[in-house]
């Protein structure tokens, strides 16, 4: 999921690896050529200012700063976002949940991104 800022916003893509580490490990990965097929739809009421990947079960909130810090508080603060939000949790109940299931990762060296892996509750 990408926040869209103005109505009318575009899209490129750009930047294929034919292989990488989580968080780029060395600053590098397996560059490759290649063409993209990509089909997008508006998921209206959102409200999100943050990507937000749906991967499987889980959803990943990435969270960026200038610093690993400010990524990393972003990323919770989305993931408490979406607990609240989606799921109906109260403030306790998504500390909790996050406390014991979320998942924080490194999410690229270039700048503070960080993930906050959010499976879905049960």
């Amino acid at each position: 999921y990408l926040p869209v800022q103005v109505e009318g916003g575009l899209l490129s893509l750009g930047d294929l690896h034919a292989a990488m580490g989580i968080a780029e490990p060395t600053w590098v990965s397996l560059e490759a050529a290649g063409q993209v097929t990509l089909r997008t739809h508006v998921e209206k009421g959102m409200g999100i200012t943050m990507p937000r990947l749906r991967i499987g079960t889980s959803t990943y909130c990435l969270g960026m700063g200038d610093t690993l810090e400010q990524g990393h508080q972003a990323a919770l603060d989305d993931a408490f976002a979406l607990l609240k939000g989606q799921h109906n949790m109260s403030d306790f109940d998504a500390y909790a949940y996050a406390s014991a299931c979320v998942d924080m990762r490194l999410g690229g060296p270039a700048t503070g991104i960080v993930m906050a892996v959010v499976p879905d509750p049960e």
